[in-house]
């Protein structure tokens, strides 16, 4: 339920959600629904990228990795949270304009492994979403989906890592709303028909 938590002399809202944990079970996290800007942070806008962080680390850790559960409920258990905490990230109005470095071939050659189960997954879906659009849809890849937000979460937290944290919150906010934020939509909207076809434990 919600809570309220006192800051800059006015009343915030807090939504208390849950949010996996590396043992595969969920902790709560405080959601701000509303932050000032970095330039004028507060320790608890610090803590909450803290928090994006610390969830955007475990995902990375999930991507690479071989041997953590691959099924549909997974993989929509970590889009459906990486989606909302970027939804409640700080606003941020400066960014330093050095973009972080390309992920190392080998890096990303290991992410394909760890997602192998995902590829070829294939389902349909349209770019705009309009009622009277006349767009064909077009095939989407749940293996694709999950590198590209991998990718883009990836490399956010090597500049928050790196002491950058102003630059990560701004990289990992605009790039949701550009492109991960769209393919973790789109996948999540598949992985729930999968899910209620075959199982949410199936792949």
């Amino acid at each position: 339920s919600a809570t309220v938590a006192q800051k800059d002399g006015g009343v915030h809202p807090i939504n208390r959600r849950r949010r996996p944990a590396e043992n595969g079970c969920c902790a709560a996290v405080a959601v701000p629904w509303s932050s000032p800007t970095l330039e004028r942070m507060h320790q608890y806008d610090l803590d909450y990228a803290g928090s994006f962080a610390d969830v955007a680390r475990i995902f990375c850790r999930w991507c690479e990795e071989t041997d953590g559960p691959k099924t549909a409920k997974a993989a929509a258990t970590w889009l459906s949270t990486l989606h909302a905490g970027a939804l409640a990230l700080p606003l941020v109005e400066t960014y330093d304009d050095s973009d972080p470095p390309d992920l190392p071939r080998e890096l990303l050659e290991k992410v394909k492994v760890g997602l192998a189960p995902y590829w070829g997954l294939y389902y349909r879906m349209v770019f705009d979403p309009a009622p009277l659009g006349a767009e064909e849809p077009v095939m989407g890849d749940l293996g694709d989906d999950l590198e590209d937000v991998y990718r883009d979460i990836r490399r956010g937290l090597f500049l928050f890592e790196n002491e950058r944290r102003a630059a990560a919150v701004w990289h990992w906010r605009f790039h949701h709303e550009i492109h991960w934020g769209q393919h973790a939509c789109a996948a999540l909207y598949a992985l729930h028909h999968y899910a209620q076809e075959h199982g949410e434990n199936a792949l």
